[in-house]
């Protein structure tokens, strides 16, 4: 009798190891398909390059970001959104798009934690037109003027509006610096050269207020880290306290959360 029951407590312990085992392979397999079917897109065309943007800020991959921007890059601040005022050119350069996404997407900054979810949506249709801008030549320069979504929870904020984007061939572009590339210019890849910010909204408003949208250009002056002895706030103090009451920690869903921006 004490043999049987031994046996048949074993046979329980192993069919449970496979059960999970079983699992654990099935869990396994799902994460690889969905990693699988959907990989960065090639910044290969002048479209190329939005749509891994768009993919950068819905996954919060900051390694695939920094490989997006050339050295000249410049973010041009909404004409009326008087967050741009502080910034020479009223522009963010490379450097601070790379901070600023880096605040949004993982660490946040020292009074802000990251958002607890980002959804970044272009219009599904990009068309690349010649750069309008003089000197630039249409087979190495395109303009791509795109609808977009955002929003963020924990704050809730949501942008509404336009992005035009100026898009450079490799062989045309300002490389830089820590991005590897070939030994000669590269034909085959494609830059963001130039990002103006076409949000909605009231510019003058301050961030995540309820009943409106806010200019993609505050939200990232928002979570940029402040300089020391900062005396100006870009975002008043009611504001914060509501974007923040009630936020919560979020998953850490970045590729490249260790790679410095």
């Amino acid at each position: 009798m004490k043999r049987a029951a031994s046996v048949a407590i074993a046979g329980i312990v192993l069919m449970a190891i496979a059960i999970a085992t079983a699992a654990c392979n099935r869990r396994g397999s799902t994460i690889t398909a969905e990693i699988d079917w959907d990989p960065p897109p090639l910044a290969n065309t002048p479209e190329g390059p939005v749509r891994l943007l768009e993919w950068c800020w819905n996954r919060r991959d900051t390694t695939a970001y920094r490989g997006l921007f050339t050295s000249d890059f410049k973010f041009v601040f909404h004409s009326l959104d008087s967050a741009g005022n502080r910034f020479p050119g009223r522009a963010l350069v490379r450097d601070l798009e790379l901070a600023a996404a880096r605040a949004i997407f993982v660490t946040g900054t020292t009074t802000e934690p990251p958002p607890l979810d980002i959804r970044l949506t272009f219009d599904p249709n990009l068309v690349a037109l010649p750069d309008p801008r003089p000197g630039r030549s249409a087979r190495a320069h395109r303009m791509i003027a795109v609808p977009l979504l955002l929003r963020l929870e924990q704050p809730d904020i949501e942008v509404t509006g336009g992005a035009r984007f100026y898009l450079v061939r490799g062989d045309s572009a300002a490389w830089p610096p820590g991005v590897a590339h070939g030994p000669g210019p590269d034909s085959t890849r494609w830059w963001v050269e130039r990002w103006e910010d076409e949000t909605l909204g009231d510019p003058g408003l301050s961030l995540a207020m309820p009943g409106g949208t806010t200019p993609f250009g505050r939200v990232k002056v928002f979570y940029l880290e402040a300089p020391p002895g900062r005396a100006a706030r870009v975002i008043s103090d009611a504001a914060r306290s509501a974007a923040t009451r009630g936020r919560k920690s979020p998953a850490r869903r970045d590729a490249g959360a260790n790679a410095a921006p």
